[in-house]
């Protein structure tokens, strides 16, 4: 019972005293003996009222810890029971702080040392981060389940996005130079296209339990690009348990650094980004509050071009990737990965042939002027088409050469882009991203070489609460294969998403 209440019950009794005086003031003249018991028992009665509404006072008092008026900040009501829970701890203190009462503005998870950038194709929220440490330490959206530590939140980001072709970018919804039919080959050129697509729309739910042990976390998202064309099918593209620090399950490689990608209206980013989504274990390590290092056991994708060796691309080995990071609140991130990478063939004339390949990346996200943001990539070495976001829908990770031996080809993938805000609801980003993958003399003419990515853009967020974006972008690429052969192609963007959080 809330103090006003209890004083009320207070002048209450007080008021219930004065009639009763009142009343014995205006009766007919009485003995002084029988006043004098009539006040006793108005006194006893008043008495007996106050022991009464002091037990319901202090009931009301006992019961308040486990009343069942919680209410999310997502206006979500759930019920909560004081004390420590089967799980371990108790959740009351959990759904306290989610309330909408100025409690509610008091973070209960750590905040990231990176800052959350909202670009228009989120990818921070996903990546797996150290312990309770997260983006958003306030928890907006979760709700907490009931007798439990559990937090849960569960979002929607439906999308749809128009475009317009200059020329067939091989892909409809997507925009991948690589894919550019170039000089000579069937569907180069061709008239303008337009395409209407809702396959970026996501779902996604993140269930957290920051005040457990382990600080465990279960992540899933999905969007619609199951299948090729325009047919919404499901695809998961994040699946992963973490507790710990221990990470199992489908995620970003730890050759790739989400923190890091540009933000574009594109669903595809720039040709070069690592965009490596694939099962894994991994385990993350702190060292101290800005520096971490990650380690990966992966899902190799031995990307072999045979050619006419009848043989075909096996996996001998897991990939085994690394990075170290350092971040810091108000300036931003760089973080180093390596991998190392066992790439094989079986069968046919060439036989049974394997080839080490590797490489690093150095990509991060450093705050400028302001709110300004400048992103860099740089990735190099052997055998890396796979990650490359571009040459991973082609056999660029090895190769046979003239005398029929397995070689990695090398890779080398660039990076950049700048964002600037105009005022709070207003951005614009410059993108370019570069690919070149060398090749050997027994492949294909139209074997995947270099390509060119540029995109510059506008994105608006018409309310305060930031939840809805437009963004209107033009892109221009260009694909060049082994015979020197070329495609590029203009498109022009508009992109409307909206998240529930």
């Amino acid at each position: 019972m809330k103090a006003g209440m209890f004083h009320g019950w207070r002048a209450a009794v007080i008021l219930c005293f004065c009639m009763g005086v009142t009343g014995l003031a205006q009766s007919p003249a009485k003995s002084d003996s029988e006043r004098l018991r009539e006040l006793e028992e108005i006194v006893r009665q008043l008495r007996q009222q106050n022991l009464s509404l002091q037990e319901r006072v202090g009931q009301l008092e006992r019961d308040r810890g486990r009343a069942p008026a919680v209410v999310s900040n997502q206006s979500s009501v759930v019920s909560n029971q004081s004390g420590t829970n089967s799980a371990g701890k108790s959740s009351a203190g959990l759904a306290k702080l989610l309330t909408t009462s100025p409690e509610a503005e008091q973070p209960i998870g750590r905040q990231s040392q990176v800052a959350d950038r909202g670009a228009f194709e989120d990818e921070q929220v996903s990546a797996p981060r150290p312990g309770d440490i997260t983006l958003d330490p306030k928890y907006r959206g979760f709700f907490p389940i009931p007798n439990t530590p559990v937090l849960v939140k569960i979002n929607a980001k439906p999308r749809v996005d128009f475009i317009a072709d200059t020329h067939n970018p091989g892909d409809p919804s997507r925009f991948r130079p690589g894919q550019f039919p170039t000089e000579g080959s069937p569907g180069y050129g061709g008239p303008s296209e337009f395409n209407v697509t809702a396959q970026g729309s996501r779902l996604m739910l993140d269930v957290r339990a920051p005040e457990t042990s382990g600080s465990p976390r279960f992540y899933y998202e999905n969007d619609f690009f199951g299948s090729s064309g325009n047919s919404m099918s499901l695809h998961v593209r994040h699946l992963y348990g973490q507790v710990y620090n221990v990470v199992v399950g489908q995620t970003w490689s730890t050759f790739t650094d989400p923190d890091a990608i540009p933000d574009t209206v594109d669903y595809e980013g720039p040709n070069s980004t690592v965009l490596t989504r694939q099962p894994l274990a991994r385990y993350i390590l702190p060292l101290t509050e800005h520096w971490q290092l990650n380690f990966g056991i992966e899902q190799p994708n031995s990307q072999v071009d045979v050619g006419a060796s009848g043989g075909s691309a096996v996996n001998r080995a897991p990939d085994f990737g690394a990075n170290v990071r350092w971040e810091k609140a108000g300036l931003g991130h760089v973080q180093l990965s390596g991998v190392a990478r066992l790439l094989g063939i079986t069968g046919g004339t060439s036989g049974s042939q394997e080839v080490f390949g590797g490489g690093l990346n150095l990509a991060g996200a450093l705050r400028v002027f302001g709110q300004d943001t400048v992103i860099g990539q740089i990735m190099y070495g052997k055998g890396l088409g796979h990650y490359g976001h571009d040459s991973s829908a082609f056999n660029t990770d090895a190769a046979l050469d003239a005398a029929g031996s397995l070689v990695a080809l090398p890779y080398l993938g660039l990076a950049g882009s700048y964002t600037h805000h105009w005022n709070d609801r207003l951005r614009s980003s410059l993108t370019y991203g570069y690919v070149t993958v060398d090749y050997e003399a027994g492949e294909a003419a139209t074997t995947y070489h270099r390509t060119h990515y540029g995109a510059l853009n506008l994105i608006w967020q018409p309310f305060p609460f930031k939840n809805l974006s437009l963004g209107l972008e033009g892109l221009y690429g260009v694909n060049e294969v082994k015979s020197g052969a070329t495609a590029d192609d203009w498109r022009v963007q508009l992109g409307i998403v909206y998240s529930l959080f």
